[in-house]
């Protein structure tokens, strides 16, 4: 036994041909070609945002909390210390006005959001979106005396741009298109994606609402509604003005659209659902911004212009005498790579290159960071912990608390350190800015935790994420359109 435990352990430290193929092709630079290359250009490029006296011990730590399972975003790995103009950040969220080309309410037209997008993809970075505020089909455009489009329409134009636009690498775009569930579009927006070939560039979510949600419940009607006045047809098919100014384009049964909510996802696995009042309800920032889009892959609520600086711990690297009688799982070593690893995710956006200024205004004033973890199923299966086991659900809660409460006490002294103020008391006072304070020193409270999907799993030699193993052994079929795996 201890010697088939031993070969499999030195089968799971052995290089495999994908992960350097992944390496190469995605990750290394100039003449590097291996893992230990691409750590170490990584640590000096994000030690170099610290004070010089300072620079040589923290690349250290850095390199060796890559050594002992951190795992900084693709972007990072990719750019970071290469010199070239990309941004070292995976996502954001960019906010669309219901304007051609000028500002309106407070975001900017929809073509100068186009442009900022390309930009933001030229540059390496996905984008997610909230189109709600763009008239919807048949609205009055008064300054043409015509019917508008509706969101729709300019979401293909957005989808044209990320397939013509190449990402910094040779990276394939991507985009999140999110349209609330009143929007008066919103039953072409679900069904959009059911014909073949439509945003194929785009993820498509509908954001719910509470009012929504009670009104499945009871079974109950729901209004369709927007602040643009329809047209003439539309008034005579029945749209009416609200007392509080919007128009109500009609009234759907609530159940009826998320049964068909629910089919489509079913057929195409979209569109996805977004809880908005909840994702704001929870948002630590709530004082001082309002979330209304995620990045493309749908784990990180975002305000306008937000980012998302991740960076994963391989839960593997943490996993003492695997497959023994005895195995154990170090929290003291994680902790202090936790730590380590927020500070690097920190230099991140010191030493990233932004696509646009709005987005550096934005990560400088808040500081947003998100740091999460990968393989809990490899990690359970070398501990020989049963993933439906209460056991198994124990510590997926320890290990999800334990990766809440270090970030968030380093958080404390680098926003000390670095003078990071979140507006307070702006955003109409909505919270104060002594809930982020109660958040951060009450860290018993429920676990709440979004997690990114780690692409990097074959080069980190980890293959099930939270997943069961289905196949121990598999032979690649070899390499398909976009660079992936048969």
């Amino acid at each position: 036994m201890l010697d088939k435990t031993s070969a499999t352990i030195a089968a799971l430290a052995e290089p495999q041909e994908i992960s350097t193929e992944v390496l190469i092709e995605k990750y290394a630079k100039g003449d590097e070609t291996t893992t230990e290359q691409v750590i170490a250009r990584v640590a000096r490029a994000l030690a170099e945002v610290e004070p010089v006296k300072s620079r040589k011990k923290h690349a250290e730590e850095f390199h060796w909390a890559m050594q002992h399972g951190f795992i900084p975003a693709g972007r990072v790995s990719s750019a970071a210390g290469t010199g070239l103009e990309t941004t070292l950040i995976n996502c954001f969220v960019q906010p669309v006005g219901d304007s051609i080309t000028n500002n309106a309410g407070g975001k900017p037209g929809i073509y100068t959001a186009l442009a900022q997008a390309a930009e933001t993809m030229r540059r390496g970075g996905g984008v997610g979106y909230n189109f709600s505020a763009i008239r919807p089909k048949g609205a009055k455009v008064k300054g043409t005396g015509s019917s508008a489009s509706g969101p729709i329409s300019y979401m293909k134009v957005f989808d044209r741009s990320c397939e013509t636009v190449e990402s910094a690498g040779a990276r394939r775009g991507a985009q999140m298109a999110v349209l609330n569930i009143s929007h008066p579009d919103i039953l072409q927006f679900i069904t959009v994606k059911q014909e073949k070939g439509q945003l194929n560039n785009f993820n498509v979510s509908v954001g719910i609402t509470d009012e929504f949600m009670r009104a499945v419940e009871i079974d109950g009607d729901f209004e369709l509604a927007h602040e643009a006045e329809p047209n003439d047809e539309l008034k005579i098919g029945g749209a009416y003005r609200r007392n509080d100014g919007k128009w109500v384009y009609q009234k759907l049964r609530a159940s009826e659209v998320w049964d068909l909510i629910m089919q489509c996802t079913y057929n195409a696995a979209e569109p996805g659902v977004l809880f908005m009042d909840r994702v704001n309800q929870e948002n630590n920032l709530a004082y001082c911004e309002l979330i209304e889009s995620t990045n493309p892959c749908g784990e990180q609520p975002l305000p306008d212009y937000g980012c998302c600086c991740l960076g994963s711990l391989n839960l593997t690297a943490y996993v003492k005498a695997p497959f023994s009688a005895k195995p154990e799982f170090d929290f003291e070593l994680m902790a202090k790579v936790t730590g380590v690893a927020v500070r690097m995710l920190d230099n991140v956006l010191t030493a990233t290159k932004w696509p646009l200024e709005e987005q550096a205004k934005e990560a400088e004033a808040k500081r947003r960071v998100g740091l999460g973890f990968t393989a809990l199923g490899d990690a359970l299966i070398m501990l020989g912990v049963r993933y439906d086991s209460e056991a198994g659900r124990k510590l997926a809660a320890d290990i999800a608390r334990a990766t809440r409460c270090v970030p968030a006490a380093r958080g404390r002294e680098i926003s000390e350190r670095r003078f990071c103020v979140a507006f307070a008391g702006s955003h109409q006072g909505r919270h104060s800015p002594a809930r982020h304070t109660q958040f951060a020193s009450d860290l018993n409270r429920a676990n709440r935790h979004d997690f990114a999907r780690v692409c990097r799993q074959c080069l980190e030699r980890h293959r099930t994420g939270i997943f069961l193993v289905l196949q121990p052994h598999q032979a690649d079929a070899g390499r398909q359109q976009e660079g992936l795996y048969g």
